[in-house]
């Protein structure tokens, strides 16, 4: 809603205000470089806000965010007359907030009223903080002066229920008719006599110059005959009197609250009623489902095929007739995994028609652990395939590793080193990635420096494990060229130091002889292979 207001404190207070209750303000003749510091804030909070000229128009989000620190300062720098209103519009914010006094001492009095509305501050010398609530709670406080005053306003306007604020005294030495503005902007609030509950009728002047010619003074009523002045701020209820401190109801109003009763009582009755009624439909249809529907009528093998389908579905355990949502997919592959040692892995699905389809997926031998009198194959997952060969097949990579402390057919190989396996498999997933073949053994057993045997003559030294990826494509290279330049080459190569690699040569008759890698992707320079002997 646009207001018209001119000074800074008053535009400032109302954008504040405004942002605590989740609200949207414009407002006229105002200009906003003069609330230059607090804009920063405010946008930090979550709420939008656009300039034009001397326009200033903001809108809140349902929910403002914490403001991470805020400290006043002299103009330009934040100001301490907004200190306390800004503080209360944090207590509602999401998260903590701290607020810094640079300017005055003694400027947190204000918190101990706003705790009566269930903010969480704590103040500790010249520092608060706040962490918010998601909701406040109305409560009867007391002005201690004009910022804390309309800081309770705002916190009041923020709070569930009926807010009582004494002490506007200190309020109309600063803003003129503030509940007027309030009421204009969409507020609940109005200014009563708290002595008799009276509402107070002025029409929006000053309190000293109220029903008198311009430049004239009201007279002040003796000590004890004037009347004090509260506001009374309302969140979302009704407006009710306040006298002696209890509420008192019209007869209109109890019956209305009576009736809003009463049907908030027949619509929890319909709402228990509508949720047994669905209680009830759902444990029909769970019934109906495990015993007469969803049956599986057929159970179908898919895949690759290593076993015959009798095999699987006799180590899968499913019956005809079973229901098919009892049956448990992560179970049954589970079983046909650990029964049938060449399936990498099953994969269950279900038909509503009755059908159960199992895919099967075959396990590659790619590794041998040397056990001395035989060999243990295993997949390329880690999974034991078989246990107790004398003979391997070609391409089969030979394992060097910690000692194997079990090896069962159907389940992953478990090493003396809980490592070891880990490490193997990103070898392995290294030299697919970079196509290098032509790798015949592994060695783990020493994990600062790993070791590769390509082609069985030319042994490579790797160094740490944590090292590898960065080293396998310079690899490739190196034994590409290698290849090129000298096929017929026996030994080891060493690229352990980085950026270099050495050839270390079997034969005593080898000279050195350097070749060269050029536009190296990993090192992005020349490179040079040195063969020592």
């Amino acid at each position: 809603m646009p207001y018209r207001y001119t000074r800074p404190h008053r535009a400032s207070s109302y954008l504040i205000a405004a942002s605590a209750t989740g609200g949207r303000i414009c407002i006229k003749d105002v200009i906003p470089a003069h609330i230059g510091a607090l804009i920063p804030v405010l946008s930090e909070a979550g709420c939008d806000i656009t300039t034009s000229g001397r326009w200033i128009c903001l809108s809140a989000p349902p929910r403002l965010k914490r403001v991470k620190m805020i400290r006043t300062m002299p103009y330009p720098g934040f100001p301490t007359d907004a200190q306390a209103i800004v503080g209360a519009m944090l207590s509602v914010a999401d998260g903590t907030s701290v607020i810094i006094e640079n300017i005055f001492e003694s400027r947190f009095k204000h918190v101990t009223e706003l705790m009566r509305l269930g903010a969480k501050i704590s103040v500790e010398g010249r520092m608060a903080v706040i962490e918010g609530s998601k909701y406040l709670t109305g409560a009867n406080v007391v002005a201690p002066d004009l910022r804390g005053g309309f800081a309770l306003i705002t916190a009041g306007l923020a709070a569930n229920g009926k807010t009582v604020i004494t002490g506007t005294q200190h309020l109309d030495r600063g803003y003129e008719a503030p509940e007027k503005v309030l009421k204009l902007l969409g507020a609940d609030v109005r200014r009563i006599n708290e002595n008799d509950g009276t509402e107070n009728k002025r029409q929006g002047s000053s309190p000293k110059t109220s029903g008198n010619p311009r430049g004239s003074r009201q007279k002040t009523a003796p000590t004890g005959t004037r009347r004090r002045q509260t506001i009374d701020v309302t969140y979302g209820g009704a407006n009710e009197r306040t006298q002696g401190g209890r509420q008192q109801l019209s007869r209109d109003e109890m019956r209305r609250r009576s009736r809003l009763i009463k049907m908030k009582k027949r619509k929890i009755k319909k709402l228990i009623a509508l949720i047994l009624g669905i209680i009830i439909i759902i444990a029909v249809a769970v019934t109906l489902s495990l015993t007469v529907f969803f049956r599986i009528d057929n159970v179908a093998v898919t895949g690759d095929e290593i076993y015959n389908n009798e095999d699987v579905i006799a180590a899968s355990q499913i019956n005809i007739g079973d229901n098919m949502f009892m049956t448990s997919k992560k179970k049954t592959a589970s079983g046909i995994e650990c029964t049938l040692p060449y399936v990498e892995s099953a994969e269950i699905k279900r038909n509503l028609s009755g059908t159960i389809t199992i895919k099967i997926t075959a396990a590659t031998a790619k590794l041998a652990i040397d056990n001395g009198d035989s060999f243990t194959l295993v997949s390329d997952k880690g999974k034991v395939l078989e246990d107790g060969l004398m003979t391997i097949g070609d391409g089969i990579i030979i394992i060097d590793s910690s000692p194997v402390i079990s090896a069962v057919p159907g389940e992953t190989v478990e090493f003396q080193d809980n490592d070891d396996l880990g490490i193997i498999k990103n070898v392995l997933t290294l030299l697919e990635s970079n196509e290098l073949s032509g790798i015949t053994s592994i060695d783990v057993s020493n994990h600062s420096n790993i070791k590769l045997v390509y082609k069985e003559r030319v042994t490579v030294l790797l160094g740490l494990s944590s090292s590898v990826n960065d080293k396998m494509d310079f690899v490739k290279a190196a034994l590409t060229r290698l290849d090129s330049d000298n096929p017929d080459f026996t030994g080891s190569i060493d690229f352990t130091i980085d950026k270099k690699a050495y050839l270390s040569p079997q034969r005593e008759d080898n000279t050195t002889v350097p070749l060269y890698l050029r536009n190296y992707i990993q090192y992005k320079c020349k490179k040079t292979l040195k063969i020592t002997g």
